[in-house]
């Protein structure tokens, strides 16, 4: 049994597969299709609703050390975004 071929504008997927870039993150609205063995067939367009993240990660360093009561503390730090083009983790961009 083979994949059916998406609808225009949407995307399949083969499981165990990397999407091909970070723009396939968010919403995707599964379809679902299932035959009985009487041959009587359903098709659901909106069976499910799934939300597909990239994994991140976050670094924090804290100066001075050891710190004192009273001192000022600087907290440093970043976060990256896994990228899936290339399979490693890049710096996230600036946002709200």
């Amino acid at each position: 049994m083979g994949w059916a071929r998406p609808r225009p504008g949407l995307s399949a997927r083969t499981p165990g597969t990397a999407p091909a870039d970070d723009s396939q993150a968010g919403d995707w609205h599964l379809s679902a299709y299932a035959i009985a063995p009487d041959s009587d067939a359903v098709f659901l367009d909106s069976a499910a609703t799934v939300t597909v993240l990239r994994d991140g990660q976050v670094t924090v360093d804290a100066t001075p050390k050891p710190v004192k009561w009273g001192r000022v503390l600087t907290v440093t730090g970043g976060v990256r975004n896994a990228d899936w083009a290339t399979g490693t983790y890049i710096g996230a961009e600036a946002g709200p």
